[in-house]
């Protein structure tokens, strides 16, 4: 009988401090995805012991960080804890703003749906 994935659990902040919080981090978004770990290390290109160790907080080479961040459709921003601090403190809808965007990313605006059908 196959396993059943858990639900991503609660995350308190998209910053990440260390290990730990990484590798909850990578967890919830491979869960997300509704990826087995053995399916999701594949599709990342390392092995199931590389990323289980990764989600539970243990030291895996940097190159196997980027690796199963770039596969899970992650990216990786690295600020001063000045910028930090100030990126925390935006809402969502001003991070869409900054990005250009008048939606939230997956939702269409219909004034570009009436701009095709001209």
């Amino acid at each position: 009988m196959a396993r059943r994935l858990s639900l991503p659990g609660p995350t308190s902040s998209e910053l990440v401090p260390d290990l730990a919080a990484l590798g909850l981090l990578i967890r919830n978004r491979r869960l997300a995805l509704a990826l087995r770990i053995d399916d999701a290390a594949h599709a990342c290109g390392v092995t199931a012991s590389v990323l289980s160790r990764l989600e539970n907080g243990i030291s895996v080479g940097a190159d196997r960080v980027f690796l199963v961040i770039r596969g899970l459709g992650l990216s990786l921003l690295v600020t001063t804890k000045q910028d930090g601090q100030a990126l925390r403190s935006l809402t969502i809808a001003e991070l869409i703003s900054m990005r250009g965007e008048s939606n939230p990313p997956g939702e269409s605006n219909p004034q570009d749906e009436s701009e095709d059908a001209s």
